[in-house]
């Protein structure tokens, strides 16, 4: 059986990926697997190691500014 934590976190990656179809269309299957990757860490975060997350993220995109943001 499901524990709550896992059926929350299912949940979100679900509410992430419905949100953002159109932009996760374009992406190729390496893009995928490291953005759920990504997901995956950002909700198992402590709020210290989510701060550091998002300098990452923030970095990705200073490194790729023509790409679309998530």
């Amino acid at each position: 059986m499901e524990s709550m934590e896992e059926s929350a976190k299912r949940e979100a990656i679900k509410i992430f990926i419905n949100s953002r179809k159109e932009k996760l269309s374009i992406c190729n299957n390496e893009q995928l697997i490291g953005l759920a990757r990504l997901v995956d860490c950002y909700l198992c975060a402590t709020p210290k190691h989510k701060r550091i997350l998002a300098k990452i993220a923030v970095a990705a995109k200073h490194e790729f500014p023509t790409s679309d943001s998530f």
